[in-house]
């Protein structure tokens, strides 16, 4: 166990909606050439932020913070929607699909979750929160204009349109291993 963890915060797909993600990404996996990353559906979330490596020590502040807030946040659900590449289609990097209904919700959650760090000397994310849950990573440069070339005849602009519930908010430790990151849940708190 390492004395710096990488460490974020991030709310978990739930056991439908990771069925129904897994199917939409089964079915990319046939659209799109091989070598791209998919994500195992058990790994499927959403980042809030990620804090990197950090002191045990600093963790064990950040779970005492975020017990201590006060969450005005309602558990309620959301929709993963359609299908984008990060941070462009033309220069695929990242397989997305983003939430629209309920992103509000979401947005509440990071807010705290950069309150809560920010007390604890953590620079706020430079860029604007857009909810996403990542289903695969283009890692060779030579398959871009493969990806890019699908998004650009993607017809179905709502070819994942799932519904999921925000039930809690979760900080996780991320292991890399050679077969993938493993996530493990150091502290969550249940949103009512």
């Amino acid at each position: 166990m390492s004395d710096r963890p990488r460490i974020f915060f991030a709310t978990f797909a739930n056991a439908r909606a990771r069925q129904l993600l897994e199917r939409k990404s089964n079915w990319l996996q046939k659209q799109l050439p091989r070598g791209i990353k998919w994500v195992k559906p058990e790994n499927y979330h959403i980042t809030f932020k990620f804090l990197g490596e950090t002191d045990r020590e600093v963790v064990e502040d950040i779970k005492d913070g975020f017990t201590d807030i006060t969450l005005d946040i309602k558990e309620g659900s959301y929709k993963y929607q359609g299908l984008e590449a990060f941070p462009h289609p033309e220069n695929p990097r990242v397989i997305v699909t983003p939430v629209e209904l309920g992103k509000k919700e979401l947005q509440k959650v990071q807010e705290v979750v950069e309150e809560v760090t920010g007390e604890l000397g953590f620079e706020p994310d430079d860029r604007t929160f857009k909810p996403h849950l990542t289903l695969g990573r283009v890692k060779n440069d030579g398959l871009k204009d493969e990806v890019a070339q699908f998004f650009d005849e993607l017809e179905d602009s709502y070819v994942i349109n799932v519904l999921d519930h925000l039930e809690k908010i979760s900080l996780i430790e991320s292991n890399l291993t050679p077969e993938g990151p493993q996530y493990v849940e150091i502290f969550s708190r249940k949103i009512k």
